[in-house]
């Protein structure tokens, strides 16, 4: 499927036009934690298979989403577009294997996510797309990586929670009782960030519970 010839900019707002014309919504789901992607949406489930394709089939610049959703028909799908840095891929999406089916992409702006987000089909998740903010985005995304060698080889559970904030969580048995200080989690989440070349652009921030430690990293407003 990747060898196909991928549709365009234009193409995309046809297809979000199509998806409009039958009230499928996208929805609100693991936005920002989508393998590398800086967003993610998925809509929910295509249940008219056969009348999506008809209209497809008339659609000259998505001959690529009519063959593909022709060839995988059977299956469990919905619509999904996603953000990776300054590319927008848009395509089906299978809900039982999370499998991608890229159909089209395109180099996307922070305007022209604003201006889709005006469309009826993407009203559940306009206020992200008005708000979107992809700069951050990639700089959270490198973050997110770096994030998984503060403790090596202890488990943890790295998120990206907003267009400012990364996560990152382990059970508190890690730390000795003496350790469990949010002081001293915080310099040494500081000192650590000095190995990476965007230390100075974030804030650092602990939250101790019953059960976990939470390690934050927040970029400041005004990045320099």
């Amino acid at each position: 499927m990747e060898k196909v010839e991928l549709s365009g900019k234009h193409a995309f707002e046809i297809f979000l036009d199509i998806i409009c014309e039958f009230d499928i919504l996208f929805v609100k789901q693991n936005i920002y934690n989508t393998g590398d992607y800086s967003y993610f949406f998925t809509t929910e489930k295509i249940n008219k298979t056969q009348e999506i394709l008809d209209v497809l089939r008339r659609k000259s610049s998505l001959e690529t989403a009519y063959m593909t959703l022709g060839s995988i028909k059977g299956e469990r799908l919905s619509f999904f577009f996603g953000v990776k840095g300054t590319i927008l891929y848009y395509g089906f999406y299978n809900e039982d294997n999370s499998y991608v089916y890229k159909v089209g992409r395109f180099k996307v702006t922070p305007a022209d996510l604003r201006s889709f987000g005006k469309k009826k089909c993407l009203k559940t998740i306009r206020n992200i797309l008005d708000n979107n903010n992809l700069k951050n985005l990639s700089l959270l995304q490198l973050i997110k990586v770096d994030f998984n060698t503060l403790f090596d080889g202890i488990e943890n559970d790295v998120e990206i929670i907003d267009e400012y904030r990364v996560k990152n969580t382990f059970e508190i048995d890690i730390l000795s009782e003496e350790d469990r200080d949010e002081n001293k989690l915080r310099l040494y989440l500081l000192q650590w960030s000095r190995n990476f070349s965007w230390s100075d652009k974030c804030y650092y921030i602990i939250h101790l519970t019953e059960k976990y430690v939470h390690f934050y990293i927040k970029i400041k407003t005004k990045i320099q």
